[in-house]
């Protein structure tokens, strides 16, 4: 089942991107193009993230 993703889904990651790694990957499923992300795949998004919302604030 693919679940859409909304602006909630979005902010909710936002949000969360303080959590270590373990917790954002219990509580989030990447995907991209259908296919799941690897756990280290998904570590490097999750880094992505953060360094790119990071340099928003700069």
């Amino acid at each position: 089942m693919v679940k859409h993703i909304t602006d909630e889904n979005v902010q909710e990651l936002v949000d969360a991107l303080h959590l270590d790694y373990e917790a954002l990957l219990e509580r989030f499923h990447f995907t991209i193009g259908g296919k799941s992300l690897t756990r280290e795949e998904s570590i490097r998004f999750i880094e992505f993230l953060r360094t790119e919302l990071g340099n928003q604030t700069k």
